[in-house]
């Protein structure tokens, strides 16, 4: 009894040391500094150009990491999938009905002076959809 008690208390560290190295790691720490930069930057520039059909105002912009992979020394390519939830100012209520414009991207980022910055990014085309529609991950 001594011996499983010991091996399970073994298998929790070891899970617990993954889940911090993991995020600690490149890839986390790479995603967490583009999803910070991307939101200020889809925040700010508003109702684009691409989303001028769209009704509504922008009420919430979220991301989701898919895939995650070193490319070269000091880089790592993202897919990400961005999710930007637009709201009418009549529908403002706690559940009320949000159109979001869906966009998977495709990200490099590059370690340079301690920090990691986007070099290149690619977008597939933008899916509009309603909120109740969306499979959001985990």
């Amino acid at each position: 009894m001594k011996k499983l008690l010991l091996l399970l208390a073994f298998v929790v560290v070891v899970t617990a040391l993954r889940d911090v190295v993991g995020y600690f790691g490149p890839m986390a720490e790479a995603f967490r500094s583009y999803r910070e930069e991307a939101t200020v930057v889809a925040l700010a520039r508003g109702k684009s150009k691409s989303f001028r059909d769209i009704d509504g105002h922008i009420v919430d912009v979220s991301y989701h990491l898919e895939t995650a992979e070193h490319v070269g020394d000091g880089e790592v390519r993202l897919t990400v999938r961005e999710a930007i939830q637009f709201q009418r100012v009549s529908e403002m209520k706690p559940f009320g009905n949000r159109r979001v414009a869906v966009t998977r991207q495709y990200v490099r980022m590059r370690r340079v002076d301690d920090r990691w910055v986007v070099s290149n990014i690619e977008e597939d085309s933008t899916a509009i959809t309603e909120l109740n529609e969306v499979v959001v991950g985990d």
